[in-house]
């Protein structure tokens, strides 16, 4: 991704969204744990889809305000 000739910022969106979704194999290896609970999966995938949006935002607007200010 940083190899690439892509805007900073597109480079931050995307390699946040990739470390707050944590990738497939941990998703995998949650998934086997979780279906051997009452615990419901889908719920897991969504809060981590929630949790690289906001991700995402929150790093945005940092650097919105750090560019800013500097």
């Amino acid at each position: 991704i940083i190899n690439n000739n892509y805007n900073d910022y597109i480079n931050i969106v995307l390699i946040n969204s990739l470390l707050s979704i944590n990738g497939i194999a941990i998703i995998l290896q949650v998934y086997n744990v979780i279906k051997k609970t009452r615990l419901n999966f889908k719920r897991f995938l969504i809060s981590r889809f929630i949790h690289a949006i906001i991700s995402v935002l929150l790093s945005l607007v940092i650097l919105l305000i750090i560019n800013f200010f500097f």
